[in-house]
């Protein structure tokens, strides 16, 4: 009764309030916008960074093409892990900004990972192995050199696996010492 007396029951409540009543809906459509225009940033950053990335790849082969240098191969290996943490923080933001879409339509929406999944499997071929210090480019002598060599990754006569002796390292514990 007494809010039916009084001319402006608002007078209390901030300006923010004042419109609709419902000033967290306006400040959620505010961050939701703020969160799209940051995500557009990301994604485009992200673009720029991976074509950055692949032409510096690019340019590492080239190099090693010449010449052999442990330096370029660390440097290659250290750029395709940064590339590949680059396309997960894309994925991971495709999969965040399209999760509604996905809940709605099911897996119906899936062109962009199929595209990913075909560009990870070209990018990630082995086009030549060195063997026996001479590069080699031909199929065959490839799927026998991998066969070969995860025969002998996972062998038990690999020596490569000597358990280290403990024996004497460590004081003996007791049952007095306990």
């Amino acid at each position: 009764m007494v809010l039916l007396l009084l001319n402006d029951f608002n007078a209390i409540l901030s300006p923010n309030e004042k419109i609709e009543g419902r000033p967290i809906v306006f400040e959620l459509l505010t961050v939701s916008k703020t969160l799209d225009s940051r995500v557009r940033n990301l994604l485009r950053e992200g673009g720029q960074t991976k074509q950055v990335l692949a032409h510096r790849i690019g340019k590492v082969q080239v190099a090693l093409d010449r010449k052999y240098s442990r330096f370029l191969l660390e440097l290659e290996l250290e750029l395709r892990v940064e590339y590949e943490k680059t396309l997960d923080d894309e994925e991971s933001l495709w999969r965040q900004k399209s999760g509604v879409e996905w809940i709605q339509q099911g897996d119906r929406n899936t062109k962009y990972f199929h595209t990913k999944i075909l560009r990870r499997r070209k990018f990630n071929k082995i086009f030549a192995l060195k063997v026996d210090g001479e590069w080699c480019f031909d199929d065959g002598v490839l799927q026998r050199e991998m066969i070969l060599f995860s025969k002998t990754l996972y062998s038990l006569n690999d020596q490569r696996h000597v358990l280290f002796p403990l024996h004497g390292l460590f004081p003996r514990i007791d049952s007095v010492g306990l």
